[in-house]
């Protein structure tokens, strides 16, 4: 709980005044700290290395920031930290709400069980806060009416990928229907002849295998008919 880790900034909108501290306020899975304003952040590559991302960090980070459409001075802080060397590294310091965004993108279980422990310390501290004013009670309500339409929306986007799973199908997933080594099957073959029928190749999620290529079932019918789709 006090311990304190020391960085180097510019831009001090997202942390406040005092920027050269943040205290460690969680340390089980992710350190979350508490900026001199109370923000709850994390730092990107303690995010990155605990979600065991395999693309470089720079790469990583500015893609998935980018993808939670996060701005600059308001969800994260482009800082950089002071090694032991002296050196200093470049880093992000990202508020909780956007690392948990983040870890969701991951669609993976580390990522599931990154964003659970995120929502965890969320509610830990929230029952801990209560509203002092009118104005800071309706922001409350806004904050957790905003959070029940993520969650809608999470399980529609969830939905539509369940139905469109339906007629798409991996490598793999066509495999173990049909207890056969996966091998046999020739990705080229089967985009050659997707292309013909005017079925391009899809990256969709798969809960055994993670973002997979797919095809089209008509594809799979016309590329190997003997076997089971």
């Amino acid at each position: 709980m006090g311990n304190v880790k020391n960085f180097i900034t510019t831009d001090k909108a997202l942390m406040g005044k005092n920027t050269n501290e943040l205290t460690l306020l969680e340390n089980e899975l992710v350190p979350v700290y508490t900026t001199s304003t109370g923000e709850k952040v994390v730092y990107g590559t303690e995010l990155h290395a605990v979600l065991q991302v395999k693309t470089a960090y720079k790469d990583w980070s500015l893609r998935r920031l980018n993808e939670c459409d996060a701005v600059e001075g308001t969800d994260f802080e482009a800082a950089q930290i002071c090694a032991p060397s002296g050196q200093a590294k470049k880093e992000h310091i990202i508020k909780l709400d956007t690392a948990k965004e983040m870890a969701m993108l991951e669609r993976n279980d580390k990522g599931k069980q990154v964003r659970r422990y995120f929502i965890e310390i969320e509610k830990k501290y929230k029952e801990n806060i209560m509203p002092k004013d009118f104005p800071s009670a309706l922001r409350a309500y806004a904050d957790e009416v905003e959070r029940r339409q993520i969650v809608e929306q999470e399980k529609e986007k969830l939905q539509i990928e369940l139905d469109y799973s339906k007629d798409w199908f991996s490598i793999k997933r066509v495999a173990k229907m049909n207890n056969v080594d996966w091998k046999i099957f020739d990705w080229h073959k089967l985009k050659s002849v997707g292309l013909q029928m005017g079925y391009k190749v899809k990256k969709i999620f798969d809960a055994n295998y993670g973002e997979v290529n797919t095809y089209h079932r008509e594809v799979w019918e016309a590329a190997y008919p003997d076997y089971e789709i």
